[in-house]
């Protein structure tokens, strides 16, 4: 009987164990834009406000957006806008 519980206690303590420290990492990698800081990636400090990483995320949105790139120009340089603009609208869904 006292096995029984003791067996269950440990798997509780566990299975608690594991989702914190799944949730923890899940935090730490949410501030990480593939290997860069989503701060870097928008280009602003970690202590900006909101209005600022919204600021710096308009002018880099505008910038790469992959709208912006002729049918003419070279494909290497509209799929390489498209891949930035992607990291820059998932470092300001981070941040925001």
């Amino acid at each position: 009987m006292a096995a029984s519980i003791e067996l269950r206690l440990t798997f509780w303590i566990c299975l608690i164990f594991i989702l914190g420290v799944s949730s923890v990492s899940a935090l730490i990698e949410g501030l990480y834009c593939g290997t860069q800081s989503c701060y870097d990636v928008l280009g602003v400090s970690r202590d900006a406000t909101k209005a600022e990483i919204g600021r710096a995320y308009r002018q880099l949105a505008r910038k790469y957006h992959p709208d912006r790139y002729q049918p003419g120009e070279s494909e290497d340089s509209r799929e390489t806008a498209q891949q930035k603009f992607l990291l820059v609208a998932t470092a300001y869904e981070t941040l925001k």
